[in-house]
């Protein structure tokens, strides 16, 4: 919770007090500026704090205490954050073997760092891994009364029972998430607007657009009065039912909530942080589709400024994919190709066997069949259709 930001808790009988020492006193301030650091996105720039600041605490608690298995997470959230999964993944283990040996393996704790390292997996598309994770979380979880670790174990299992197609068992499972989470928490708490929004995007991509829109609305209207309407949460509410609207080609709609989610995001934050290129990429895609180029350009290459200053250039931004698509709708094909490679190239370094590389494929197999290269789009194709099988293969709906 809020209370231990910045001080790890401690566990051990040596030490019920913090450290009044140096070195506590500069871990935390390294701790500190991570999290604030973190907080305006800044992920390159809060690493150094990040690791000094996990040394420090292993000088002070020692390898294998709670307090650094308690800065490890924050540590591996930073990697997550700039996804460099292998060493996040690490961490992640490292702290959930911490707190096993140390508060035993059916504590809540545990649980907390269960579905750390099962959101990890989900992150990089790894299902299979996540989900007996968090059935153990989930386990741990309800012998607790009123907790709310259960919703968010429920809430993540949805997520990857919609992404290993089981359409059935995750709609159920985000249904007793909020259930949950609404009984535990009341109707206002940020994790219910979560499985709310969580429900709305599994409604989304299954074109239920009806389904979608009350809930979306519901999010909105929460977060309106808490935290308020000049905070970035109300904004992420605001380009969700954009987004919904654009979908259903109600682009007059669409406009005014992208444009007031962006002019938030450009208020509150600091120029070059990550939501900012995600409002910028939203409204860039909306004009797009609306035939407003040259303004969808503009856009969409401020958002690939921030989003290549705030990531590792071997990791994907939306950008890349907004520009290909903008440039080819244009019959601009050289520029639409550089695009289409840089994010193909970037997507099967990281991902080989994803979907979304076939998504990337198909629409690039288009490009060349546009172009008169027919050999090489059918070679595309195929590639995009086998990467497609192979995963409803592996995933059959259910």
């Amino acid at each position: 919770g809020a209370a231990y930001l910045f001080s790890p808790v401690p566990t051990s009988p040596r030490q019920t007090v913090p450290s009044k020492s140096d070195n506590s006193r500069e871990r935390q301030q390294n701790f500190q500026q991570m999290n604030k650091l973190s907080a305006q996105g800044r992920y390159k720039d809060a690493l150094p704090f990040a690791e000094k600041a996990l040394k420090l605490a292993e000088r002070e608690f020692g390898p294998n205490d709670q307090g650094t298995a308690f800065v490890l997470i924050y540590v591996a959230g930073i990697y997550k954050a700039l996804h460099r999964y292998a060493t996040a993944e690490s961490l992640y283990k490292r702290s959930l073997a911490i707190r096993e040996k140390v508060l035993g393996p059916e504590h809540l704790g545990v649980a907390h760092s269960l579905n750390n390292l099962a959101e990890l997996y989900r992150d990089q598309g790894e299902y299979t891994k996540a989900e007996p994770l968090l059935k153990r979380a989930l386990a741990i979880a309800e012998k607790a009364p009123r907790n709310r670790q259960v919703g968010v174990s429920l809430g993540t299992l949805a997520l990857i029972y919609e992404k290993l197609r089981k359409f059935a068992k995750a709609e159920s499972f985000y249904q007793r998430a909020l259930k949950e989470q609404v009984g535990n928490l009341g109707p206002m708490h940020r994790h219910v607007v979560t499985t709310l929004d969580n429900l709305a995007w599994f409604y989304y991509r299954q074109d239920r657009y009806a389904e979608a829109e009350p809930l979306w609305k519901r999010a909105q209207a929460i977060w309106e009065k808490t935290p308020g309407p000049k905070h970035t949460p109300y904004a992420r509410s605001l380009g969700n039912l954009a987004m919904l609207y654009k979908a259903q080609g109600k682009y007059a709609r669409a406009e005014p909530l992208a444009k007031r989610e962006l002019a938030i995001y450009e208020t509150v934050l600091r120029p070059e942080h990550p939501d900012v290129a995600l409002g910028l990429d939203r409204l860039a895609g909306l004009y797009t589709v609306m035939g407003r180029y040259s303004q969808a350009e503009s856009l969409a290459k401020r958002a690939l400024a921030i989003w290549d200053k705030n990531l590792d250039p071997r990791f994907p931004n939306e950008a890349l994919d907004t520009l290909a698509e903008l440039y080819h709708v244009q019959g601009r094909h050289a520029e639409a190709e550089s695009f289409y490679k840089r994010s193909l190239a970037i997507r099967e370094a990281l991902r080989p066997g994803h979907p979304i590389v076939a998504q990337v494929l198909a629409k690039y197999a288009v490009l060349l069949r546009d172009t008169g290269r027919d050999v090489e789009a059918t070679k595309m194709e195929a590639r995009a259709k086998a990467i497609q099988a192979k995963h409803a293969e592996e995933n059959p709906a259910k």
